[in-house]
């Protein structure tokens, strides 16, 4: 049967530095470009001027920014809280829909506290809705974290972060599998994404187990995902576009997330290769 998906949250991770552009192939498919970064364990990224600071223990972390309950979403900048309110930038304007590489990010004790702000705007410590406590990964673990602007959180209505993160090396809906291609699906969008049906073209629906966010297994090679309107699905997920087909091109034990953001009516898919590097 075909089954319609709603958002649902979790806690929040991780994080990294550098923008992945997301590029149209065509007006049939959607994917995403993989950026250049600098990875160095202490590095200034040339495109935004942003050093960072990363002797000590490390995690390998990549951002994702999708999230948002509001038509366009926004772009962000993320700061590290060092220690007291010591806060350095470490990523700088990363686009709606676009991605980091995997980067090392200085882990210790409970893990990094991190805070989001809309571009250009300075941190606050006492803005708690901006803040992020990265919190599933470990010195030497692998991570991802999905993260956003969500414009009506907050007592004030003024706007704060929503995130969910996943560890590469131990969250089953992201780990790699020997052999296969994981795709796991995040509902990331301003809303109707519950008017949504998710296909995989030429083979059905995608996630027919009823989760709401369904991680699904392939043989490796290149499969493309479309969202379908609900109002008009036939059998096996065919019917009227809601969201243009992505490519996802997986080799043997490769992961993804496949996002689906964006408002009612303007909503698309993105592809992101969250493999552990």
């Amino acid at each position: 049967m075909p089954v319609s998906f709603r958002r649902s949250a979790r806690a929040v991770a991780v994080l990294s530095v550098a923008l992945v552009a997301l590029a149209s192939c065509g007006s049939d498919t959607t994917t995403v470009a993989k950026a250049t970064t600098t990875s160095k364990a202490s590095s200034t990224d040339q495109s935004t001027g942003a050093t960072t600071k990363s002797s000590g223990p490390t995690a390998k972390v990549r951002i994702i920014n999708v999230w948002s309950s509001a038509p366009g979403g926004s772009a962000i900048d993320i700061y590290q809280d060092r220690g007291v309110g010591d806060y350095s930038k470490i990523v700088t304007g990363l686009a709606y829909g676009a991605a980091t590489d995997e980067l090392d990010l200085k882990v210790s004790g409970g893990g990094a506290n991190l805070q989001v702000t809309k571009p250009g705007e300075q941190p606050d410590k006492s803005k708690n809705v901006n803040n992020v406590q990265m919190n599933s990964v470990d010195a030497g673990q692998h991570g991802v974290l999905i993260i956003g602007w969500n414009a009506s959180a907050g007592a004030d209505g003024t706007g704060g972060t929503s995130s969910s993160g996943y560890n590469l090396g131990t969250d089953d809906v992201v780990k790699p599998v020997d052999g296969k291609v994981k795709v796991h699906v995040t509902l990331a969008g301003a809303d109707a994404n519950e008017n949504v049906m998710l296909a995989v073209v030429g083979k059905g629906c995608l996630g027919d187990d009823g989760l709401n966010e369904p991680t699904v297994e392939f043989d490796p090679g290149q499969i493309q995902i479309q969202g379908v309107k609900a109002e008009t699905s036939q059998p096996n997920c065919q019917g009227d576009l809601a969201a243009q087909p992505v490519s996802v091109d997986g080799a043997a034990s490769s992961s993804w997330i496949v996002a689906l953001y964006g408002s009612a009516g303007s909503q698309k898919l993105a592809a992101f290769n969250v493999t552990p590097g």
